[in-house]
């Protein structure tokens, strides 16, 4: 029997980053061609690009070079019991600049991995979209909008540009089972990472093929993208806001950025909470999706209150 190929699509903020480089980076029985080693491969990053931003019209004229001068050399130096192919960006697509369709993206992994398995992770909406906005936070450039102002843009721009739609799972759900077939994708909660992760990491293990105390040994208790403070989001704004706030970012010893990094890191976590009428207008919105999703795969979606 070939070794299994995973293709991991996200979802964003469901633990993507802590599976990507504590365990698909790192366990003995998984050759990792996706995040997080895209970043020190150029073949692996090329490959990723090419399969989430190449047009269409490109990607078609040299499918056969590509399969045979990228994609196959990366699959040929696999000998492990697993490969994982993991990229948030196939299960975002469009919705964020340079990238193309999710179903363009979805069909050109059947063409390039026929034989692929998909995981998909997915997370209570409402919690999603706060830890969204507070990720957002964390850059130099974050929006100044409170969690409401933001929430309220995203809604405006909901037909065109928002991730809300990103999180309607049941429409994703159906793209990748049309696409791979129903028994070859996989969807897992990211309520039961963070609540049952014993469950959650034999059964990622048993879908995976690999060794489960393996897994459980690397993931126990590790966690990426913790929750920025209060303190770091004035930090990032002052230095970025500062008169010649360049020139005094390069005179500045590095050992001082460290203590004030470390220092700001201490304080007090942001977490802004929707209030009631806009986590009504979500469970509205999400409903519906939710519960042909739950109709189609058990998932214990109301034990996590997912809107239903």
């Amino acid at each position: 029997m070939n070794p299994p190929i995973i293709i991991h699509i996200g979802l964003p903020k469901t633990a993507t980053t802590t599976l990507q480089k504590h365990l698909f980076a790192r366990h003995s029985e998984i050759d990792c061609i996706g995040q997080p080693t895209s970043i020190i491969s150029e073949k692996n990053l090329h490959m990723l690009h090419v399969i989430t931003r190449q047009d269409s019209l490109s990607f078609d004229d040299g499918f056969d070079r590509f399969l045979e001068n990228t994609v196959n050399p990366i699959l040929r130096a696999c000998k492990r019991r697993a490969t994982v192919l993991s990229e948030e960006s196939f299960s975002t697509g469009a919705s964020f600049p340079r990238s193309v369709p999710r179903r363009e993206i979805a069909s050109r992994l059947l063409r390039l991995f026929p034989e692929a398995r998909i995981l998909m992770v997915i997370r209570n909406q409402v919690d999603l979209l706060c830890s969204w906005y507070r990720q957002s936070l964390r850059h130099v450039d974050a929006p100044t909008q409170s969690l409401e102002e933001w929430f309220d843009s995203q809604w405006q721009e909901k037909l065109y540009g928002s991730v809300l739609p990103l999180l309607n799972y049941d429409l994703l759900r159906q793209l990748y089972e049309d696409t791979f077939g129903p028994d070859r994708v996989k969807i897992m909660l990211f309520e039961s990472f963070t609540q049952h992760q014993e469950q959650f990491i034999d059964e990622l293990s048993c879908f995976s093929r690999i060794n489960a105390q393996e897994s459980y040994t690397l993931l126990n208790r590790r966690t990426e993208n913790v929750t920025v403070t209060e303190q770091e989001i004035a930090l990032r704004r002052a230095a970025k806001h500062l008169p010649a706030h360049k020139l005094i970012s390069r005179a500045t010893p590095l050992w001082v950025k460290a203590a004030l990094v470390r220092l700001a890191a201490h304080g007090r976590r942001v977490q802004p909470t929707l209030p009631t009428e806009w986590n009504a207008r979500t469970a509205d919105y999400y409903r519906e999706s939710n519960r042909q999703l739950a109709t189609s795969t058990n998932l214990p979606l109301a034990e996590h209150e997912y809107p239903l």
